[in-house]
């Protein structure tokens, strides 16, 4: 086999310690880039943009498509998402992206971790090709669709620090989707 530079992905609004490229998923002419922002936050510090990420672009030009943040059932910013995009996974018209540092209000305490699902419009929709933002409604535009929390509220369980997707399609039914959320914390007190 013998391989070639293709380009190099930007995010447009790019920032110091961003740590795009973190985790990297791709399907069907998408490449998705997940950008969670640094390892550790000072007091304060991370908020929506801070964070963490998750951006699209398309695979033959390298080209920004979108940036997904996690938004609340009332498309509000979800704040305390840390680590937002540190684990990717995309399937047909689905992206999963694990928080595994997430804590209070976006998860149920410190490291507890949270995980979302967005649907993929047809082609990806590019950026400036929008005319809306991406969590307005079930448009062509990418939708955050849930929010996934560990089942129970304890801290340190980091929910979301792995991710994966696999999708089967029956001979005689609809395709199925199933999940994986992986969850070191994880305790098995008996």
């Amino acid at each position: 086999f013998t391989y070639e530079y293709a380009f190099q992905l930007y995010a447009e609004d790019a920032k110091t310690n961003d740590n795009l490229g973190s985790a990297i998923a791709m399907h069907d002419g998408i490449v998705v880039a997940g950008a969670p922002g640094p390892d550790f936050y000072a007091a304060g510090y991370a908020d929506i943009d801070d964070g963490g990420a998750v951006y699209t672009f398309d695979m033959s030009t390298g080209e920004q498509l979108a940036k997904l943040q996690p938004r609340t059932s009332t498309y509000l910013p979800n704040i305390g998402c840390n680590g937002f995009g540190m684990t990717v996974a995309m399937t047909a018209g689905l992206i999963v992206v694990g928080a595994g540092r997430a804590r209070t209000p976006c998860a149920g305490g410190t490291k507890a971790g949270a995980a979302f699902t967005f649907s993929v419009p047809q082609g990806g929709i590019g950026l400036r090709a929008r005319e809306t933002p991406w969590w307005w409604g079930q448009g062509p535009t990418y939708h955050q669709t849930s929010q996934l929390k560990p089942p129970e509220n304890e801290l340190q369980m980091e929910f979301g620090v792995a991710v994966a997707l696999h999708e089967t399609i029956w001979s005689s039914g609809p395709r199925q989707t199933i999940i994986a959320i992986g969850s070191p914390g994880v305790r098995n007190d008996v």
